[in-house]
């Protein structure tokens, strides 16, 4: 076809990086719904980024405390939970994750590991 080109990786030995080898701060984890998916990643990154749970699904919030406890970091997801809940429902459940969650200091110590690579 006229004008199309096809793009591959390049011949030989080709190996993608990994995001964490590239040196992500973040790994943001969809779809969580117990403090051990949280675990999981965390064995995964190896200490090589911090970890934030999406809460996207309800049944996430019945572990809600466990989660934020074994997070580094919480992300509402409202769309999501809207398509999975009443959408009335959406609101209060979001402002008591909020509330539930710790603030984020003034120094997080990603910022800190980040600054001090550099």
């Amino acid at each position: 076809m006229p004008g199309v080109f096809r793009v591959g990786p390049p011949q030989g030995s080709f190996r993608p990086q990994s995001p964490l080898d590239a040196g992500v701060d973040w790994v943001a984890l969809s779809f969580v719904q117990r403090p051990e998916d949280i675990a999981e990643a965390k064995k995964i990154a190896r200490g090589r980024a911090a970890v934030m749970a999406k809460m996207e699904k309800p049944q996430a919030v019945e572990h809600l405390a466990e989660i934020i406890d074994a997070a580094d970091a919480l992300m509402v997801a409202r769309g999501d939970l809207g398509v999975e809940l009443p959408l009335e429902k959406v609101p209060a459940l979001q402002k008591r994750m909020t509330r539930a969650a710790p603030r984020a200091p003034a120094s997080p110590w990603w910022w800190r590991r980040r600054c001090s690579n550099r």
